[in-house]
């Protein structure tokens, strides 16, 4: 590996360089702290971004070791919802995250747009948002820099919508004091605890900051507005905003919902981002409740939006296209690539700028909302994925459930953990031992549908709707 000093303070990646094992194709971007380049693995053929620090900025080496932790802290994280990155290293004087490349465009730019998002939208954007946070959380992370420039919307495989969470450039890790009583993140959307610079900055200071992002979505507009870093930090910590009435002309309830979710104290706001998102979900429509509820238990009331949906009656199973998996199959595990997160943001330390982050543009096969992969609670990278037969004895019948699916069209493609168990028709039994499920249904002139589960199976029949051409879609590939 060579020094910093093998390469020019001022240099950028041209065409052809190579970094690592990636050779560069084109820049994307450019900012204050470094670039992202459109790259490919010499050896793989596969096409990924390749963001890099600036040669002057990684010789500081508070901000160089920063920049790798980001990469190593956001391995911790599984969930789709996060941007995926797969390398981090560094190359003669190159210190560098390697992505997936994504397809689509950051929130600001859609709010930026579109003035005003609906509250099903919002719903749409920041429920999985929200999930992602919560992984998050649960691995010891909290973001501190939440905002639109740092969701990005990317376009799936069917051209639905996919929010991935980037840069945690500026997470705080397992209650890592070291940049105790400095000011981190972007003024107008932290919280007050840590604008005020407080050491007790925890996951509710990311819940605050969506709270913010809803109530700009909904409104067009930011609860705060200065014209000075001074005037910005004074008016979060003191929470000086009112509640507009374009809040209340849309729903009493949702306005309730942002001003607690926006509440100067924490112990105000929701006590987790599953409740921040089991509330938030009221707004969601059936698609998206029947997707999610299951994940965030009681309180949704989505009973009547799934009768709306599946009220139809019993299935009648017959031959499908493809071999659905035998009731005797069984759940185990295979290693899944860890996540992390990418990004950069032209803030750092308390900087105030009105720069964009540079987004990493795209080509991703996901499902349209989806959220955290976790089994038995473990932090080990591993995701319930593969499907094998045994015929040991079976375990007492309580610890099993049943999943039984008939979908119309016949010729839907069912994917349960990423792995195909035919078509149109499933039957099959599931150990409850914790595990979240994801069942992908597909077919491409319809919108496609994923259930995430641990308990409670999805319905016995499903119909899809058709794909419908919308005016001005939150997602243009």
């Amino acid at each position: 590996m060579g020094s910093l000093t093998e390469v020019s303070k001022h240099q950028r990646l041209s065409s052809g360089a190579t970094v690592g094992r990636y050779c560069v194709r084109r820049e994307l971007g450019a900012g204050g702290m470094g670039a992202v380049y459109e790259a490919v693995h010499v050896d793989l053929g596969k096409r990924v971004a390749l963001k890099v620090l600036h040669p002057w900025i990684a010789e500081v080496p508070q901000i160089r070791s920063r920049f790798l932790l980001e990469g190593q802290a956001v391995a911790r994280i599984r969930h789709p919802n996060v941007v995926d990155v797969y390398d981090v290293g560094q190359d003669v004087g190159w210190t560098y995250l390697v992505m997936e490349l994504l397809d689509g465009h950051g929130l600001q730019e859609a709010i930026d747009a579109r003035g005003r998002l609906s509250l099903s939208e919002i719903a749409e954007v920041l429920v999985p948002i929200a999930s992602a946070l919560g992984a998050a959380h649960q691995s010891g992370i909290v973001h501190r820099d939440v905002k639109p420039s740092n969701i990005f919307l990317s376009a799936g495989d069917f051209g639905e919508m996919v929010p991935k969470l980037l840069d945690f450039g500026i997470s705080k890790v397992d209650e890592d004091s070291s940049d105790a009583c400095c000011v981190l993140g972007t003024p107008l959307y932290m919280s007050p605890e840590q604008a005020f610079g407080s050491p007790a900055v925890d996951a509710r200071s990311d819940q605050y900051s969506l709270g913010v992002i809803a109530y700009q979505c909904a409104t067009g507009r930011l609860p705060f507005e200065a014209d000075s870093l001074y005037w910005a930090l004074h008016k979060v910590v003191e929470a000086a905003f009112e509640a507009p009435e374009e809040l209340k002309a849309v729903d009493p309830a949702f306005e309730k919902f942002v001003c607690r979710s926006m509440a100067r104290s924490p112990e105000d706001r929701f006590d987790t981002m599953t409740d921040f998102a089991r509330a938030l979900l009221h707004w969601g429509d059936d698609q998206l409740i029947a997707v999610w509820s299951p994940l965030f238990g009681g309180g949704l009331g989505p009973e009547l939006s799934l009768k709306r949906l599946f009220m139809l009656p019993p299935p009648v199973w017959a031959s499908s296209a493809e071999e659905p998996t035998s009731p005797e199959s069984s759940i185990g595990t295979i290693n899944e690539q860890q996540m992390m997160l990418a990004d950069f943001g032209e803030q750092w330390a308390g900087t105030y700028s009105n720069s964009q982050t540079i987004l990493s543009v795209v080509a991703l096969s996901m499902g349209i909302i989806l959220a955290v992969f976790t089994v038995n609670g473990s932090s080990s990278p591993s995701v319930a994925a593969v499907v094998t037969t045994t015929k040991d004895k079976p375990p007492p019948a309580e610890e099993y459930m049943m999943v039984s699916l008939e979908v119309e069209p016949p010729d839907a493609k069912l994917e349960l953990n990423g792995l195909s168990v035919g078509r149109g028709l499933l039957h099959i039994r599931l150990p409850i031992d914790g595990s979240i499920y994801q069942l992908r249904i597909t077919s491409p002139t319809y919108e496609p549908v994923v259930f995430m589960f641990r308990e409670i199976p999805p319905p016995t029949k499903l119909s899809l709707r058709r794909k419908e051409v919308l005016s001005t879609p939150l997602v243009q590939r």
